[in-house]
């Protein structure tokens, strides 16, 4: 708002409207009620160049939206206490881009928060297929692994990680990590683990 040659950001909800008397009923700042003329509305507005947020539920995702702001917005639900509508928001982001890997790899790392560590385990390993180059995929995967009573799978994945990053001190220590949890047989239900993208 403000004047044309000193703009001055300011947002303003449209809670109603009367087309007969073109008006709009606007929530703004401290004012519950603003009634505005349609013209006015749309003079300030242009001079915004229009813009304009529709807030959806979380884990809806708005038509227009593009993955990297979106998953950002999502970040910060979980930022601000609100992890499940972010994992809301990240479920509804794979469905949206399958093929993201840092969607796959923001919902593995709310479900693993959550405790939900076979979920991970399968969120971490699709990420891993969609880009089995990146290290990050196989460590956390391994984490997720081992908490699933996976060893050896764990161990695999963890591997996986070193080749990709030799030189990383967070991935040689995953590798430790495991290795010193690791005992016992992989139980039936745990993956084999391929690290393709680590040759």
């Amino acid at each position: 708002l403000g004047l044309r040659w000193i703009p001055r950001w300011h947002f303003a909800v449209v809670v109603g409207y009367d087309l007969d008397a073109q008006t709009l009923v606007l929530r703004s700042g401290t004012t519950r009620r603003w009634i505005t003329s349609l013209a006015t509305f749309e003079r300030t507005w242009a001079r915004g160049r229009h813009r304009a947020w529709v807030i959806v539920p979380a884990g809806t995702v708005p038509r227009t939206a593009a993955d990297l702001p979106y998953l950002k917005t999502a970040r910060e639900l979980e930022r601000t206490g609100k992890p499940g509508a972010a994992r809301h928001a990240w479920l509804a982001g794979t469905i949206t881009w399958p093929e993201n890997f840092r969607a796959w790899m923001a919902l593995g790392n709310s479900y693993y928060t959550a405790g939900e560590f076979a979920q991970a385990a399968a969120t971490f390993q699709r990420a891993t297929g969609l880009s089995p180059q990146e290290p990050a995929g196989w460590n956390n995967l391994a984490y997720a692994l081992i908490k699933n009573r996976c060893p050896h799978a764990a161990q695999q994945a963890a591997s996986c990680a070193r080749q990709l990053a030799p030189d990383n001190v967070q991935y040689r220590q995953t590798a430790d990590e495991i290795a010193a949890l690791a005992n016992g047989d992989d139980a039936a239900t745990c993956p084999s683990i391929l690290c393709a993208g680590a040759q």
